[in-house]
């Protein structure tokens, strides 16, 4: 039957093949978070995660690699920006990185239905699940252009806090969603706040450039430290 599966997915902070766009030219070939995760449980590893893909692409990716595989003894979910969206042409996996097609309301809503999703399919089939936001799930949304929205930050993260607060989803997420619901203001945190603390003098030593603010060694090497104590 073999050594029992370390079943991962995510977008480029999980992405044993993540490559620097802002830096063709870098060896980005060091070991990622789940490779290093593995090699402690002492698992094989199956990572499905894909630079640039959503939360689609991530729950979908779990649930294939669930129905088809027999020996899994963890699923792991890193979990990407909530507005991002994944289709398929022709079986290539393509994704947008920032939908339009959507308000803070809806994001939410669909984020929500992923992670519950996800928790329920694992309980059915009896294996231990772990999930986390690797980025914040709505930061585009509050912070960024909403061609939806003309309200101020502050007001777009007033209402991030009530539609959480008043989803019907949102007591139902278990406590192995670690960091949950990814929002500081509501007590939540992603695995990118612990990389990025400002009010620590060497916040930058976690990431490859002040350009490219994706993990470096020294990063992935901290986030497989983070994620292995909240197992």
């Amino acid at each position: 039957m073999g050594k029992p599966i370390l079943l991962v997915s995510g977008d480029s902070w999980t992405d044993s093949n993540f490559e620097s766009v802002h830096h063709p030219e870098m060896d980005t070939s060091w070991k990622k978070w789940p490779e290093i995760l593995a090699e402690k449980l002492e698992l094989n590893l199956v990572n499905v995660a894909f630079s640039g893909s959503g939360n689609q692409y991530i729950y979908s990716s779990l649930l294939d690699k669930i129905v088809e595989l027999d020996n899994i003894a963890l699923v792991i979910a890193g979990w990407s920006k909530g507005s991002r969206s994944d289709y398929e042409i022709g079986g290539i996996k393509r994704n947008i990185m920032h939908d339009s097609r959507g308000d803070i309301d809806y994001f939410i809503k669909r984020n929500l239905r992923l992670f519950y999703s996800l928790q329920t399919v694992c309980a059915y089939h009896n294996l231990p699940l772990k999930q986390f936001h690797m980025l914040h799930p709505h930061w585009h949304t509050i912070h960024g252009e909403d061609k939806h929205s003309k309200e101020s930050i502050d007001k777009r993260r007033l209402n991030n806090k009530k539609i959480l607060l008043s989803n019907h989803y949102q007591d139902k997420i278990s406590d192995n969603f670690a960091g949950f619901p990814g929002d500081q203001d509501l007590g939540g945190y992603t695995i990118h706040d612990f990389l990025e603390d400002r009010e620590r003098e060497d916040n930058k030593i976690y990431f490859i450039s002040e350009l490219d603010r994706h993990p470096n060694k020294k990063g992935q090497e901290k986030i497989a430290g983070l994620i292995h104590e909240n197992l």
